[in-house]
């Protein structure tokens, strides 16, 4: 505790250190653009959220925005975040909560400066489907993301419900699309679908590196995929799978320390029921095919996504142009080519 103690009140803030840690991120931000996986994931963000949006930014920064923080910024957040109505503590270990807290009793002397209450963020309306190609030229992969921005995290409602939705179509190794995809057609190493949601309203979306010269096939298939689960539902046995796996993941799921912490950390953030676990058991063991296919309906909207293909754009634009859909070409940075 005496260093947790000395960390939080006493930070050194070293001129070496700051410019050996810049440095080091800046190299990091370098990376991901070189990754396809990580170029491709940060310009959907952008696509889904807009230019304009922090969300729409990548969460280690971009070049520019660390070019622009200096020392003297990192001592101003520290002194904003120094702030009791900002900070939680979350604990997982062998030792009584008496005990702790006599242990961490010097939390008292961080003053409360008051929290400012941020507004849910706009969803983006998206107009009809469109494609977004972005060219990566020689890639053996087309790197695909396609979605729309859906809900913010809710243990009990329409979010939670749509996870279970979803999984069978697209989120468990041998859901619809990954087996089709995968073991079917032998198009790629994986895909999925999810939805991810915080405080703010996030993203449902499709993600998955596929074989260049199967790219526009992929598209293809995702859209006839999709429409199939959004129409057609759910089948009984994939009902029963969904309720079994998650069931039997869930036991799994706070067994280790790190699990525990993240469990207590959630219960924390989002201000939730001691037995919200409990109750999401109750919800999933109850809910209908019904419910499901009505869910697909509603949040599986094949109409109204934003598609994204990074790929080569020699072997592929056209092909792509041909499915039918509007196709808007950019370039790394989110800017439409002309």
């Amino acid at each position: 505790m005496a260093i947790v103690k000395e960390s939080l009140f006493e930070p050194k803030f070293d001129k070496t250190e700051f410019d050996l840690e810049k440095k080091m991120q800046g190299d990091r931000i370098i990376q991901s653009q070189m990754s396809a996986a990580g170029l491709a994931d940060n310009l959907f963000k952008k696509l889904l959220f807009g230019k304009s949006s922090v969300v729409g930014v990548p969460v280690n920064g971009t070049t520019n925005s660390l070019n622009g923080i200096t020392l003297e910024d990192v001592k101003a957040y520290y002194d904003q975040s120094m702030n009791s109505s900002l900070i939680s503590v979350s604990i997982s270990g062998d030792i009584t909560k008496d005990e702790m807290m006599k242990q961490m009793s010097f939390m008292n002397d961080i003053k409360d400066k008051g929290a400012k209450k941020y507004e849910e963020l706009a969803k983006p309306s998206i107009e009809k489907t469109k494609i977004y190609f972005c060219d990566k030229k020689g890639a053996a992969q087309s790197e695909i993301r396609a979605g729309y921005v859906a809900f913010s995290y809710d243990p009990y409602g329409e979010y939670y419900k749509s996870q279970i939705m979803n999984y069978s179509f697209g989120s468990a190794f041998n859901s619809r699309l990954n087996y089709y995809m995968r073991e079917v057609k032998g198009w790629t190493y994986g895909c999925r679908t999810g939805f991810s949601g915080s405080k703010f309203a996030g993203p449902f979306g499709f993600s998955g590196g596929f074989k260049a010269n199967t790219t526009d096939s992929t598209l293809a298939d995702f859209m006839k995929e999709t429409i199939k689960f959004r129409d057609g539902g759910i089948t009984d046995e994939e009902l029963s799978f969904t309720k079994n796996a998650l069931t039997q993941s869930d036991a799994l799921r706070y067994e280790a320390p790190m699990q525990k912490l993240f469990f207590v950390k959630r219960i924390m953030d989002y201000n939730l029921e001691k037995d919200y676990v409990s109750k999401q058991m109750t919800i999933l063991n109850n809910i209908t095919k019904e419910e499901i296919n009505g869910l697909a309906k509603k949040n599986l909207p094949a109409d109204k996504l934003v598609i994204f293909v990074l790929g080569d754009k020699a072997t592929n634009l056209e092909k792509v142009k041909k499915l039918g859909y509007d196709v808007i070409e950019i370039d790394n940075e989110g800017n439409e080519v002309k």
